[in-house]
């Protein structure tokens, strides 16, 4: 146990020592990604993860083009908090913060110019029920949820010479967004311990009507689809959970005064590789890697290049059945 500790402790410091950036090159506010929303618990049950998420985008595009620019880049490092609580057996609730940072790098004709920001980002709730849910050895069930995020994170960061940072780098988005969410799990009947789940995110993004305590700026509406397989593995005396997932992410274009702008947003497949290890019933460590199989950006912009991420889970109640659920 002590050293679950220490290993959390180290991740924390890294993050917080560190720069960090949102999902792609105009996300704002917390990165929801694939991380929001635990699979159904039972209740009673209390659920923990803290993630370290390491987003890399270097990756010039115009369109679906690669372009021949290795000139800029921008870097996420987020400590990522998520709490879940089971009201009912039917009904519960998550709570999902971050600590955001974000950097962005230009080299141009031999100068390095280099924008950093840091903080906590905006605060996600939501309210989960599990409205269907069927079978003892070939069990299905599908969960549905309602959320809201709250904008506490800061957008009034400035630069070295006292000018307020542009929205994308900021920690915050200054908006409250509507969050939809539902999630699908499906157990074989041939083989129980494998499970086929898919889950679909909708963010509708609110506006902040204090941009540069002068303008209106609304980040683009964001659906993303994920489906994959996770099996549990016993090897030694521990279990093991491998997984592979594919996730769709469309973002649209941001506006400023209700303006689109040109490049921001697009659409991009990822394919996903995770890990999670089983100290003990209620004890887990994973990490993760998504790498991009397509990507079509809006204009000429940033795409994501690579994504690692690691962390920690913790389940607190009294029944072990939970673990026969899978959070892919």
């Amino acid at each position: 146990m002590k050293i679950v500790i220490h290993i959390i402790l180290l991740l924390f410091f890294m993050g917080s020592r560190t720069q960090l950036l949102a999902q792609t090159c105009c996300s704002g506010g917390v990165p929801l990604s694939g991380n929001v929303g635990f699979s159904p618990s039972n209740k009673g049950a209390f659920q923990i993860q803290i993630d370290y998420d390491d987003n890399v985008l270097k990756t010039l595009k115009s369109g679906s083009d690669k372009l021949d620019d290795d000139a800029r880049i921008r870097h996420t490092r987020s400590i990522i908090y998520q709490v879940g609580y089971g009201i009912t057996d039917k009904l519960s609730i998550d709570l999902f913060h971050s600590f955001i940072g974000q950097e962005r790098k230009i080299q141009q004709s031999g100068n390095t110019d280099i924008l950093r920001t840091t903080g906590f980002g905006d605060l996600a709730l939501l309210l989960k029920y599990k409205w269907l849910s069927f079978g003892e050895i070939e069990h299905t069930s599908i969960t549905s949820a309602l959320g809201t995020k709250f904008p506490i994170g800061s957008t009034t960061k400035k630069s070295d010479l006292g000018l307020t940072i542009n929205a994308d780098l900021q920690p915050g988005s200054g908006s409250f967004d509507g969050i939809f969410w539902t999630q699908f799990i499906h157990q074989l009947n041939a083989r129980p311990s494998l499970n086929i789940s898919s889950t679909i995110i909708y963010n509708l993004k609110g506006k902040n009507k204090d941009y540069l305590d002068a303008f209106e700026y609304k980040f683009g509406n964001e659906f993303q689809f994920h489906i994959g397989v996770s099996d549990r593995i016993l090897i030694g005396k521990m279990m093991n959970d491998p997984s592979i997932q594919f996730r769709y992410r469309r973002a649209s274009r941001d506006q400023q005064e209700k303006i689109e702008i040109e490049s921001t947003g697009g659409d991009w497949l990822f394919l996903h590789l995770d890990h999670r290890l089983w100290f003990n019933q209620k004890i887990a460590f994973h990490a993760g890697i998504d790498v991009p199989l397509y990507g079509r950006v809006n204009g000429t912009q940033l795409s994501p290049s690579y994504r690692l991420n690691a962390g920690f889970y913790f389940l607190f109640t009294k029944e072990n059945k939970d673990l026969n659920n899978f959070n892919l």
